[in-house]
């Protein structure tokens, strides 16, 4: 479960930015919202946090960066032993100090009915980034402990962390600089090991993910029905949303480069990589129903889903195995331009999937990126649930929650034409593109 991200000097962000999960007391009242949207987090009785956030903001705004941050912060933790990797941190660009500044990450999280706060630092100094600072702390009620913290290559370890102490030298130097600790005492230790365990979370249970590259989606939604995990779920979500689609199959490659070589004659050979790469995107078939000239069903047809449906069909499927994943597995799904290719009723009812008990009994957590104003509705959303990323004019993105504004709310308040009218920012603010054909009133059109 997450608690809170924490993260700055990261691309377009210069300062600071908090996306929080914390469901502000303040803003309870109604029954049937706050039921559908915050859950209690068991052993922790002062703890509530929110199943679902929806971050709004201009064109170039930063709103994506705030995911990259995340990614950042799960590839670095799942990658850093590597001898070849890399920290993909840029720090911010438009400010001549930026470079000298560090760049942070830190992550608040329940897990195991404990709240564990881990973060690291990196400095720019040099050819590449370096960790300056790196800390994990638990606590298992309002108490904060320390696991371990670093300074450079010098790490202090408490007694409640003692797989850390095999991995630092006599004079409590990390035995790698380059790697982050935490990695490190996950790479040496077994599953059972906090380490291993924070790392896991941290690498597994965040999924980041593209709503406009739903290609880079489709073979592990295809995996999962092929294998049979998610078979039945991705199935009835296919068919449940007015696609025409009445059932899915797939079929062995072997199986079906036989069936295209009877149909058309040719040869599509058996060992060629770019033939199987076809062979797999051809091997999901969706079912249709097919009608006589009184509009009764008479059979049915198989068709390939790659090469008949819909982009947003085959979004929709793509998607569906890391929203299912996430369901079944209580994990913490961002998706990136969610609404794209979606009509808004579509993603309305991808969002409600997380708001109800019965598709959600482990509490999974959706944020998400978007430009549907129609989701700015007091039905769905509290104004905690609703985060904005505004630019300034110094080319630095900012990160705020609706609940930040203080106003008098009553049941009419309009969030959507609010927004709309600027009232809260995050809006573009367009120029005059009348006149970017200037040469074209004057009957110029070669310049």
């Amino acid at each position: 479960m997450l608690v809170e991200f924490r993260f700055g000097n990261f691309s377009s962000f210069k300062d600071e930015a908090v996306l929080s999960m914390i469901a502000a007391p303040q803003l309870d009242g109604d029954v049937e919202l706050d039921k559908k949207n915050v859950f209690a987090v068991p052993g922790h009785a002062n703890l509530r946090l929110l199943r679902t956030a929806g971050v709004y903001g201009a064109n170039a705004s930063g709103k994506s960066n705030v995911f990259k941050a995340v990614h950042t912060c799960e590839e670095s933790v799942a990658s850093s032993t590597d001898s070849k990797f890399f920290f993909p941190v840029v720090p911010f660009a438009f400010d001549n100090s930026s470079r000298n500044n560090r760049t942070f990450f830190e992550i608040v999280f329940i897990l195991e009915a404990q709240q564990y706060r881990y973060g690291f630092e990196l400095t720019h100094q040099g050819n590449s980034p370096r960790i300056s600072e790196e800390w994990l702390y638990h606590a298992n009620s309002q108490t904060e402990e320390v696991l371990f913290e670093r300074k450079g290559n010098t790490v202090e370890i408490k007694d409640a962390f003692q797989e850390g102490k095999l991995l630092i030298k006599p004079n409590n130097t990390i035995i790698r600089p380059e790697a982050l600790f935490l990695s490190l005492c996950n790479l040496f230790n077994d599953e059972a090991s906090i380490s291993s365990k924070v790392s896991a979370y941290i690498s597994a249970n965040l999924n980041v993910i593209s709503g406009t590259e739903d290609n880079n989606l489709y073979p592990f939604t295809l995996d999962c029905f092929k294998s049979g995990m998610y078979r039945d779920e991705i199935s009835n979500l296919l068919c449940k949303a007015d696609t025409g689609i009445s059932g899915i199959e797939t079929m062995d490659r072997e199986d079906l480069r036989v069936t295209i070589n009877n149909m058309n004659g040719s040869q599509i050979p058996s060992e060629s990589e770019g033939a199987n790469e076809l062979l797999d995107k051809l091997a999901l078939f969706s079912e249709h129903p097919v009608f006589d000239a009184n509009g009764h069903i008479t059979h049915t047809r198989k068709v390939p889903m790659r090469l008949f449906e819909s982009a947003g069909t085959l979004k929709l499927f793509a998607i569906a195995g890391p929203v299912i994943d996430t369901l079944k597995a209580g994990k913490v799904l961002f998706v990136d331009e969610m609404d794209a290719k979606f009509h808004p009723l579509m993603t309305k009812e991808l969002i409600r999937l997380f708001q109800s008990e019965k598709t959600n009994p482990h509490n999974a957590q959706l944020i998400f990126v978007t430009h549907d104003t129609n989701l700015l509705s007091k039905e769905l959303f509290r104004r905690d649930q609703i985060w904005f990323v505004e630019k300034d004019s110094y080319g630095g993105s900012h990160l705020y929650s609706l609940a930040e504004f203080k106003f008098e709310e009553t049941k009419d308040s309009p969030y959507k034409e609010d927004y709309i009218a600027g009232r809260y920012g995050a809006i573009p603010f367009l120029g005059d593109f009348s006149n970017l054909f200037k040469t074209w009133e004057q009957g110029d059109i070669s310049k």
